[in-house]
């Protein structure tokens, strides 16, 4: 899926090509959808919140977040989520992430960067299940393997990663509106 917000490349079954019409979705060369939201919303977000549900079940979530106040944040408001979901998980702050960082990674684990990541998609492709969070430009074209929420895919505003990462959270469920403190905190 290419979001207005994100990437993926999630296969469609016909009744979701249905659902959605040729104003909303749109198929690319890559058999792939094109969703370009004006704004941020529920839907554009329906789609990931649903991968990462069913790629999340009964399997351990590892978190890799920047080591600044946006990635700081970004995790807090994830592990708020995930533990409501009582899900499983580790959190990982670094300052950069290099190949040999991504090489090392446990990929039987749901892996999610938050705040880093756009710029080393070649390597991260390598994975199995990747979510990234990110609000920086981005490298290359994500592989199918990768769900990617990031606003520079369509030129949407700029927004932060801990916003995005609100954003998902809420769209997981509306319990975890009272996050947007944390979220405002990493704008800074």
């Amino acid at each position: 899926f290419l979001f207005g917000l994100g990437i993926s490349n999630f296969s469609f079954n016909t009744s979701l090509k249905k659902y959605f019409s040729a104003k909303t979705a749109c198929p690319t060369d890559a058999g792939s959808f094109v969703f370009n939201c004006c704004m941020i919303n529920s839907l554009a977000l329906s789609l990931p919140i649903l991968l990462f549900l069913e790629k999340s079940r009964n399997r351990n979530i590892m978190i890799i977040s920047h080591h600044d106040t946006d990635g700081i944040t970004s995790a807090a408001i994830l592990a708020k989520t995930l533990k409501r979901l009582d899900k499983k998980f580790t959190i990982k702050i670094v300052k950069n992430l290099d190949k040999d960082f991504v090489q090392h990674l446990d990929d039987s684990n749901l892996i999610i960067f938050l705040d880093l990541g756009s710029s080393l998609l070649d390597e991260i492709s390598k994975l199995k299940d990747v979510f990234v969070i990110d609000h920086h430009e981005i490298s290359s074209k994500p592989s199918s393997n990768i769900t990617m929420i990031n606003p520079h895919l369509f030129g949407e505003e700029e927004i932060s990663a801990s916003g995005l990462t609100y954003l998902f959270s809420k769209a997981i469920s509306n319990e975890n509106k009272d996050l947007a403190n944390l979220a405002v905190v990493g704008m800074v």
